[in-house]
Order: C-alpha cells, then sequence, then structure tokens
C-alpha cells in the first residue's frame, strides 16, 4: 500500500486512542442510591460470607444487614 494510505488511518486510530482515558473517568454516580431511614425500608438483606451478589430494583428501599452491621 502507499505511504498516503496509511497516514489517515495511523491518525484516526491515535486520535481515538487518545479519547479513551476520558471515557475512563466517568463516573456514574447515577447508578448509586441515596441514604434513607432505616424505617423506610420495603425489606432487609442479610449480607453474610456466602453472599455473592444481591438485587435491588430502582427506587426500591433495602436495608443490608452485615453481622452488627446495619446500612
Amino acid at each position: 500500500m502507499k505511504p498516503k494510505v496509511y497516514f489517515p488511518a495511523v491518525f484516526a486510530l491515535l486520535a481515538s486512542a487518545a479519547g479513551l482515558p476520558a471515557l475512563a473517568a466517568v463516573n456514574r454516580t447515577d447508578l448509586l442510591g441515596d441514604p434513607a431511614p432505616s424505617a423506610a425500608a420495603m425489606r432487609t438483606i442479610t449480607i453474610d460470607e456466602n453472599t455473592k451478589y444481591v438485587n435491588v430494583k430502582g427506587g426500591e428501599v433495602v436495608k443490608f444487614v452485615a453481622g452488627d452491621k446495619a446500612a
């Protein structure tokens, strides 16, 4: 291939790679919940050493209990 064809391809690759750190720095705080009083909890989830994950729906208020700590 001719060198003139390589330049635009290499430039496009380098330009797209330069923008990757900007995408990695985005913090998705919209995925985090807001604290609520324990009395508002619709259900309680007990977390122990066998807990791998929990399912919580959007808008649901839950209380997490791990040992003697509750949040």
